[in-house]
């Protein structure tokens, strides 16, 4: 018949072979806002684990109230920043994302490295660093962010505590977790990036006022490939915490 071949030979074409990017494996994805503490500091994370090639990201701008819109409840149905997607994989949750990425790079001295007691360090100042010092300081700035008065004496005596513990904490250790540099300290320079907005008068007498906390911050500053990941980002991102960040820096280094 018309459609048969005389030879016998084969009429289904062959597939074509998969090229290297078909082969490869998707990018995980980050979902996150210049403007989030939280947000800003997995971004960096994720330039100094990861590479700017390394992952994706996705924008969500939570003053136009896009991290209520369905598409993203569908990646986070708490409709908070960060998450991450690989795949069908998602994740919400800064600091657990934090981990993933540090986990998969193999950067494991950003979680205290192999010695068991020096990651439970780090978990410790960790699980404080996200339960008594964040909390405290956006129940007081991020009213002001939308509005808000500031309560001077309220702000005194729900931070100023904070800080003196912080401070205590940093008079026994170079960093939060101890004497290498972890997650935990790139969260805690967003958590001042974040007080940093009630101007920077105040972040420079915290400072002024606590000489361990300003060390400690010159150290981390002084880590070449953070600095980097928070120059990135602040150029590619301007306006955001990252921005703040090094705006922090030029006070802390005049103290």
């Amino acid at each position: 018949m018309g459609c048969s071949s005389s030879k016998g030979e084969n009429v289904v074409a062959k597939p074509e072979p998969a090229t290297k990017e078909q082969c490869q494996e998707p990018k995980p994805c980050l979902y996150w806002f210049r403007g989030s503490p939280p947000s800003s500091a997995t971004h960096e994370i994720a330039l100094m684990c990861l590479g700017k090639d390394g992952f994706d990201t996705k924008e969500v701008d939570l003053y136009k109230g896009e991290h209520k819109a369905e598409a993203y409840l569908k990646i986070n149905a708490a409709g908070q920043v960060p998450a991450l997607t690989h795949g069908d994989f998602q994740i919400s949750e800064s600091r657990a994302i934090q981990q993933l990425i540090v986990r998969h790079s193999k950067k494991c001295e950003l979680l205290g490295g192999a010695d068991l007691k020096t990651q439970a360090k780090v978990q410790q100042a960790m699980y404080y660093e996200a339960g008594s010092v964040n909390t405290k300081i956006v129940s007081i700035v991020v009213p002001v962010i939308f509005g808000g008065e500031l309560d001077e004496e309220k702000m005194k005596e729900t931070l100023m505590p904070v800080f003196s513990a912080v401070d205590t904490m940093l008079s026994e250790s170079k960093f939060m977790g101890g004497d290498c540099m972890s997650i935990v300290d790139i969260n805690m320079v967003h958590n001042l990036g974040l007080f940093s907005l009630l101007g920077e008068e105040k972040v420079k007498t915290v400072f002024e006022h606590h000489k361990h906390i300003c060390a400690w911050f010159k150290n981390v500053m002084m880590c070449e490939e953070y600095k980097k990941c928070v120059e990135c980002t602040a150029e590619t991102y301007p306006g955001g915490q990252s921005e703040k960040v090094l705006n922090m820096t030029k006070i802390c280094m005049e103290c």
